[in-house]
């Protein structure tokens, strides 16, 4: 793997922990940047994310791993 992808899984580790701890202890709504959120929009948001970076993270190993080809002419 490399640096693009590893970023991208270290992401998505830690929203798909935030949502297992919401799963696990939900509360009727969180605050988040000083705004009140009710639950099922807080998980929404965190799972609308998550889906994003499951795409990044497809274009990323496409980045870090290929598939590539060199070609070389003669010499």
């Amino acid at each position: 793997m490399g640096a693009l992808t590893d970023a991208v899984r270290q992401e998505i580790d830690l929203i798909t922990a935030r949502i297992t701890e919401l799963l696990q202890n939900p509360k009727p709504d969180y605050s988040i940047g000083g705004k009140s959120v009710s639950w099922g929009a807080y998980l929404g948001e965190l799972l609308g994310h998550q889906k994003e970076l499951m795409e990044k993270l497809q274009i990323a190993n496409l980045i870090d791993n290929g598939p590539w080809e060199i070609r070389s002419y003669g010499m």
